[in-house]
Order: structure tokens, then C-alpha cells, then sequence
């Protein structure tokens, strides 16, 4: 949400246009962020097998059951609403931030002037499922 005074665009189109090019990035999330929506919500609970995890994020992973593994194998103690919450905190949250800080590294390396940006901004806001998508897990 934009105001029109003190942020004057939507960040994602500013990002996109270049308008954090030259200032220096600090970018991070909470390991368990995603816990703030599925706890409150009882979604945390109502994941309860491995199967209902690889059925929720089966749209956003061509191989839901190796993902699910990979995830399982880095948590076995975890509950599947546990595992469930990790992933897609991983995918709404700390990839995003990873393509972020990519984006801003290719602008600062590549002194980038305008279609650039664009495509840096392409690469980054139409690619944010990359990490699902291109999991090498």
C-alpha cells in the first residue's frame, strides 16, 4: 500500500524501476514465519501427515515427495504442520528475500542503465517460485 507522500509507488514497482540500486541492502526473515498465519488459524493442526503436506504444496513443486523429504529429513522430529509451516515460509518468505538481494547485486555489479533493470526485475518478481520450482533438494 502506497500513501502517494512518503511511499510514492508500490515497492515491488519501485524495486522493478531501480529505485534501490544504490542503497545498500539489509534483508532477512524469521525462521518460523509463516507460524504467525497457521497457528493462529489451526492450519498448523490440521496438516497432520506428510501426504496432506506434499497434497498442499503440490501446485508449487513439480516433485512435492522429494521436496517433503528434503525437509523431513532436516527436521525429523517436526510435525507435518511443523514441516508444512517451514516450507512454505521458505517459499513466501526467504526466497523472495534471496531473489531480493540477488536483484540488488546484479544492479550494483552490472551499473545498470534501463531495460536492464527491467529484466532484473523480471528475473526477480516472475520468477518467485524458483525456489519451489528449482529446488535442487
Amino acid at each position: 500500500m502506497h500513501d502517494g507522500d512518503l511511499i510514492s509507488a508500490q515497492p515491488v514497482d519501485a524495486v522493478r524501476q531501480g529505485a534501490s540500486a544504490t542503497v545498500d541492502l539489509l534483508i532477512g526473515t524469521n525462521s518460523q514465519e509463516m507460524n504467525f498465519y497457521y497457528v493462529s488459524t489451526g492450519v498448523l493442526n490440521l496438516i497432520d501427515s506428510d501426504e496432506k503436506v506434499c497434497a498442499s504444496i503440490g501446485g508449487r513443486h513439480p516433485q512435492p515427495e522429494k521436496l517433503v523429504a528434503a525437509y523431513r529429513a532436516s527436521r525429523p522430529g517436526a510435525s507435518s504442520g511443523e514441516l508444512f509451516s517451514a516450507i512454505m515460509t521458505d517459499w513466501m518468505f526467504s526466497r523472495l528475500s534471496e531473489l531480493i538481494a540477488y536483484a540488488q547485486q546484479l544492479l550494483a555489479e552490472m551499473d545498470i542503465q534501463g531495460s536492464s533493470i527491467g529484466y532484473v526485475g523480471e528475473l526477480l518478481f516472475n520468477n518467485s517460485g524458483y525456489f519451489l520450482n528449482g529446488c535442487s533438494m
